[in-house]
């Protein structure tokens, strides 16, 4: 990878355990809500808090300077449920070529994983985590319970991915603009967390989010696909290349396809492309690019292929996301 890469552990439902070893390891210092350390390894802004019921919300900014490599340690049996969304760009929607597109995760945090964090690329995400015994309470309630709360209790190990749809993103982008509030800044993270945590279980049991019948992957091939996936969201104007994806993480082409479609459930071209669309729909709402310099930076043929193709996928046109 060109330079070393540096091992962290954490334990995700004590992140203060984290927080110290990045204190090691960066510099900077933790205080129990915020971490800050700009050093020659990168530049790390934490601010978390603690909520009731063992609730903790976080948002992160990383641009870190040398690869790294985040290993859990769970410490108990009891089921954590962790939400972590990913946005990218500046707060007004650019994006750069070097920033890191996440996604939606929900995973159990006492679940053992790896999470990497490559070289010169801008991580910006929100993180939710709550025991599932709080989620029991803090979900609707109906005679059948909901999809994600029954399959969050009938099984031990749990991780599911989903793009970030606009209104989700919407909310992610308030919490990072009131986190600075020294009066609002805790009470609406908690808002928003809540609203986000409704929003993902409406989304799942209208069935559009999320596989919830995920085959067993082997953790070396599922930490391998998320590494494509992170190739795959680098950059949208070219069409991903199978048969280069598959030379590059020593893979057939089937295997390839095959375990990326058990892990996002839908294939990489479908993926990419609905990746593209989310990222057409943020630069329409959060900056001032037209049409036509939207549809040639995302590799489109034409503004008219981006105008088609958008509305099919969420029903208007980019025209009209505009006037509104």
């Amino acid at each position: 990878m060109g330079k070393e890469i540096l091992e962290l552990h954490t334990i995700e439902q004590l992140p203060g355990h984290l927080y110290k070893e990045l204190e090691e390891t960066f510099g900077g210092e933790w205080d129990g809500k915020t971490f800050q350390s700009d050093s020659a390894l990168g530049k790390i802004e934490i601010t978390s808090h603690q909520y009731p019921n063992g609730a903790i919300i976080a948002l992160a900014d990383y641009l870190l300077h040398a690869p790294v490599h985040i290993t859990n340690q769970p410490q108990s049996d009891e089921p954590i449920v962790a939400i972590r969304i990913g946005i990218h760009g500046d707060m007004e929607g650019n994006r750069h070529a070097d920033e890191n597109a996440e996604g939606i995760l929900i995973y159990n945090a006492n679940q053992p994983f790896k999470l990497f964090f490559p070289a010169n690329k801008n991580i910006r995400w929100m993180s939710v985590r709550f025991p599932l015994s709080f989620f029991e309470l803090w979900t609707a309630t109906s005679p059948n319970g909901t999809k994600l709360l029954n399959i969050l209790q009938s099984e031990q190990n749990w991780f599911y991915y989903h793009r970030l749809t606009p209104e989700l993103e919407a909310l992610v982008r308030s919490a990072f603009l009131h986190i600075k509030d020294a009066r609002l800044g805790k009470p609406i993270l908690f808002a928003r967390a809540y609203e986000i945590t409704a929003r993902l279980v409406a989304m799942i049991d209208e069935g559009t989010a999320f596989n919830l019948d995920q085959p067993k992957v082997h953790p070396d091939d599922f930490y391998i696909i998320h590494q494509v996936k992170e190739d795959l969201l680098a950059s949208f104007d070219t069409p991903p290349n199978i048969e280069e994806l598959a030379e590059k993480y020593g893979m057939s082409k089937s295997k390839l396809q095959r375990t990326f479609k058990m892990v996002f459930n839908e294939p990489i071209k479908s993926f990419f492309n609905q990746h593209r669309l989310e990222e057409a729909n943020r630069l329409l709402t959060y900056t001032e690019k037209s049409i036509l310099e939207i549809s040639e930076e995302l590799g489109f043929h034409s503004a008219s292929h981006l105008s088609r193709t958008f509305k099919q996928q969420f029903g208007y046109s980019p025209n009209s996301l505009r006037s509104n």
